[in-house]
């Protein structure tokens, strides 16, 4: 392969989408990164990339969407304005532990359940405390590769109608349809399943969230300043964002999705999970490699996690793909050197699946 095809199954910044060569070109073209973040054109973007998540995701009326600079920004924002009392939080790895953290540094005394590692929760594990107001969930964890089934957040909804819920889809946003009705927050980074470079968080909110507050904003409760919802929620009206915003990002964003339209997510999710089959098909049969999630329901479809043999890393496997020109991921925290992780985004084609998979058992030769 050339320099041109490398191909990188990273969970994250992961493989670019394959235009964005061309779209980085035509906003130059435009001048569309010389604009004034206040000007009419540059609102025509914003409302265009919305316009077009909304569609893709079938995203209800009444739920607005939001940019702002990341993820982690996302979780303060859904904790500082959607959390009255304490937050509850659903532990299934490090970034669902980074919610629970993220609401410890702002004073939201939350509680938490923690799954084993490779673990995600049965549907009985859903008993969360009458002063916890806002439930947080990972719903497909990039550290663990442990997915939440959407049937677990809507139960949450239909147990508990007068909590609100957050939900980080950070490594699965795009290749899922999602039930907006079961979450009042929704959130992911474009670096993953949306194929572009890092920089841009999503956050997308319910009528029920903005009302929340703007009754916690009346009470004086702190519920942040710039990057509050109601900020966000007044210059969003105008097609604006209360700060300079990454521009490149969100008008990359609104091309990506313009093309995500005509696929249509459900063909995109019917890829995503016959890539998923062929590569867990391929871990459960391989002499070394092992997948790190034992219970098939509570696997990743875009990030799969497997354990190495003893006596090969990471960073050793790392090495050997480099000449092949493909890059995966390390494993993360405790299991960096144990195991590699492998992204299985829209943008990486069944084509890149099937050289992957050649190209590791090559490298993995004794």
């Amino acid at each position: 392969m050339s320099a041109s095809d490398f191909v990188s199954f990273n969970p994250g910044p992961s493989q670019l989408y394959p235009e964005i060569e061309g779209d980085i070109r035509q906003a130059i073209e435009e001048h569309i990164l010389s604009l004034s973040h206040r000007s009419e054109k540059f609102g025509e973007v914003v409302r265009r990339t919305k316009e077009n998540l909304r569609t893709y995701f079938s995203i209800p009326i009444d739920y607005r969407i939001f940019f702002v600079s990341s993820a982690v920004e996302s979780m303060e924002i859904a904790l500082r304005n959607g959390c009255g009392e304490r937050s509850f939080h659903f532990v299934n790895g490090a970034f669902a532990r980074r919610f629970f953290t993220s609401a410890q540094y702002v004073k939201k005394n939350p509680l938490h359940l923690t799954a084993e590692e490779g673990h995600g929760f049965g549907l009985e594990q859903s008993k969360i405390p009458a002063d916890c107001d806002l439930v947080c969930l990972t719903q497909n964890e990039t550290s663990t590769g442990v997915r939440l089934p959407y049937e677990f957040i809507q139960k949450i909804r239909g147990d508990y109608p007068d909590k609100l819920v957050a939900v980080d889809i950070v490594s699965s946003a795009a290749t899922e349809k999602l039930p907006f009705e079961a979450a009042d927050f929704w959130f992911f980074s474009v670096q993953k399943a949306c194929g572009l470079p890092a920089g841009l968080g999503v956050i997308i909110v319910s009528k029920r969230a903005l009302t929340k507050a703007r009754t916690r904003a009346a009470q004086g409760a702190d519920i942040g300043s710039h990057h509050s919802l109601l900020s966000l929620d007044d210059f969003g009206q105008k097609g604006q964002t209360p700060a300079t915003p990454n521009m490149l990002a969100i008008y990359l964003l609104g091309k990506r999705f313009e093309r995500l339209i005509k696929v249509g997510i459900e063909a995109v999710e019917k890829d995503t999970k016959e890539k998923a089959k062929t590569l867990y098909d391929w871990l459960e049969g391989h002499p070394v490699l092992k997948p790190f999630v034992k219970n098939p329901t509570d696997r990743s479809f875009t990030v799969i996690p497997a354990h190495l043999p003893e006596g090969k890393t990471a960073t050793a496997v790392q090495e050997a793909l480099k000449p092949h020109n493909i890059a995966v991921g390390s494993g993360y925290g405790t299991f960096k050197e144990t195991q590699i992780r492998i992204a299985n985004f829209p943008q990486h084609s069944k084509e890149n699946i099937s050289h992957l998979i050649e190209t590791l058992d090559l490298v993995l030769k004794p």
